[in-house]
């Protein structure tokens, strides 16, 4: 997971949202596998607004 964390803090700032959003996903899945279901619903609202940006 922090891998993925890592990729979205040197995303930030580009236009690259198409990449951000799937980071957001992934993260959100993960963070639902292991039963952090706040922590997966705020990952899952960032990929819609991402997803919304582009």
């Amino acid at each position: 997971m922090q891998a993925y964390l890592e990729a979205q803090e040197r995303l930030e700032g580009t236009k690259e949202y198409k990449l951000q959003a799937w980071i957001q996903e992934y993260v959100g899945r993960i963070n639902d596998d292991q039963e952090r279901y706040d922590m997966a619903l705020d990952n899952y609202q960032k990929f819609i607004f991402i997803t919304k940006r582009r």
